[in-house]
């Protein structure tokens, strides 16, 4: 019975699982969470800036396949 780990088939289907989960909506709203706190901490000066920083902070989330960016 050396060598032998008791319910390896088992965490290796787990594990195949996991693989299959779909992560686009979760890294999605995560990095809107983000944006938004991120906009929300841009200095916007009442005599000059009309809040050019804050309207560039942008977020791009793209499935390309199974990867998502």
């Amino acid at each position: 019975m050396s060598g032998m780990i008791l319910g390896l088939d088992e965490l290796f289907e787990d594990l195949e699982e996991l693989g299959n989960i779909d992560l686009y909506k979760p890294i999605a709203q995560a990095t809107e969470f983000v944006r938004s706190a991120a906009r929300g901490l841009a200095p916007v000066s009442p005599f000059g800036s009309a809040g050019e920083l804050r309207d560039s902070i942008q977020t791009e989330v793209r499935r390309e396949g199974t990867v998502v960016n």
